[in-house]
């Protein structure tokens, strides 16, 4: 039971991302707008809900999650890197 109620909600997690993504593709300034900390405290949870889906072997959960993921991991990158510059 507690397994299908990750899958639902990382599927949750994964439309919202998918929308997040459409806005970035279309008008890349709204990465100006992110916060990095908040950007890095939400890749790290991410992250931990990842391994501890692998340790239950919730692999429909894993793999809607590594989008959501994927999309911080590159919201903090952009972070970093404007920082740079």
């Amino acid at each position: 039971m507690i397994d299908a109620l990750f899958i639902v909600a990382n599927f949750i997690l994964l439309l919202g991302t998918l929308l997040l993504i459409r806005v970035v593709i279309k008008n890349r300034d709204v990465l100006e707008g992110y916060s990095m900390l908040g950007a890095i405290l939400t890749v790290i949870p991410i992250g931990i809900f990842l391994v501890c889906y692998l340790m239950m072997e919730n692999w429909f959960a894993f793999a809607f999650g590594l989008v959501t993921f994927g999309y911080w991991c590159i919201v903090v990158g952009f972070k970093v890197w404007s920082v740079r510059k």
